[in-house]
């Protein structure tokens, strides 16, 4: 498996990721945590209970230490951490969106033997005040190797893997959606290999995960495809005031008889308080590269043929 930085996990979680593990190597070690997303809608006053596993998959026994960041949506479907000693000294910005702040569990050294795992319970008490939206974090575990326990000195850790927390607090949640753009990146194609691109941002205050399809209808408005977005996926999630972008392609069947005007149709649901619709029409053209060099070569011929003629009429009628 890729070595992946902590961020990386964080960008491919809003991207590809769809394994219930994931695991890291780093110095001959490496380290597995489950499950890598959790889902929970809650009402304020309410308390969730549920659980974290870490894997120790290598041959010796080790130490761990399990830490929380709060996060939000950022840019181009990326997170950002949200940096708490900031939001402390800021007079404007309260502190009651931070989910960390809400979740109890074990932060001290842990020690796995070898070839087995710890369960660590979770439990996060949602206060009444507690405002309606997402809420975002992360349970980390990173490897404490022993060289890091020199006396006198900070522990330092290896790089981390984390159990990603969605959060909904009901109440006036705002699930509203825009469709920024769905595109092929040309009009005209010689071949049938298109590219499409999507672009959705969340205008909402909490977390959606849009699902549906882009069907592919020939110029005969006969249904040649269907392409599925965020199929058989609790991943591909967009977080509160920030956008996601995907890429699909189609390769179709190459023929003289599929040359024409085709449509693209993207359907698109989204919301848990209600199903909310978006769906947009593109079109775009498939020539074959024959067809082309035939009607060329044909407006070639005939443009031939009229000047000759032209030519002879102007000489013989003179």
């Amino acid at each position: 498996m890729k070595k992946l930085k902590l961020f990386l996990l964080f960008f491919l979680f809003i991207t590809t990721i769809s394994s219930p593990v994931f695991a890291e190597e780093e110095k001959n070690v490496s380290l597995a945590i489950t499950p890598l997303l959790t889902k929970i809608n809650i009402a304020p006053g309410e308390t969730w209970s549920g659980s974290v596993e870490i894997f120790n998959s290598n041959d010796k026994d080790l130490y761990f230490t399990v830490f929380i960041r709060d996060f939000r949506g950022g840019e181009e479907g990326r997170v950002r951490f949200i940096d708490t000693r900031e939001i402390e000294k800021s007079i404007d910005v309260g502190k009651d969106f931070l989910l960390s702040q809400w979740i109890e569990v074990n932060r001290d050294l842990i020690f796995i033997p070898a070839n087995e795992s710890k369960v660590l319970p979770v439990e996060i008490d949602i206060p009444e005040y507690a405002g309606p939206g997402g809420k975002y974090a992360v349970i980390s575990a990173a490897i404490m190797m022993p060289e890091d326990f020199s006396p006198g000195t900070s522990l330092a850790v290896s790089p981390s893997v984390g159990s990603l927390i969605l959060l909904n607090v009901r109440g006036d949640v705002t699930e509203e959606a825009f469709l920024r753009e769905f595109s092929t990146k040309r009009t005209l194609y010689t071949s049938p290999e298109v590219e499409f691109n999507l672009f959705l941002r969340n205008e909402g205050n909490t977390h959606i995960q849009p699902r549906g399809t882009i069907k592919i209808y020939n110029q005969w408005n006969k249904e040649v495809e269907t392409i599925f977005v965020n199929r058989n996926t609790e991943f591909g999630n967009i977080l509160p005031q920030s956008g996601r972008r995907w890429s699909f392609q189609w390769d179709g069947r190459d023929s003289f008889l599929e040359a024409g005007r085709y449509k693209a149709s993207l359907t698109l649901v989204y919301g848990e308080e209600a199903v909310q619709l978006i769906d947009q029409d593109i079109y775009f053209w498939i020539i074959p590269l024959d067809i082309v060099v035939t009607l060329l070569g044909v407006v070639l011929f005939l443009l031939l043929i009229i000047t000759v003629a032209d030519y002879f009429k102007q000489k013989y009628m003179d």
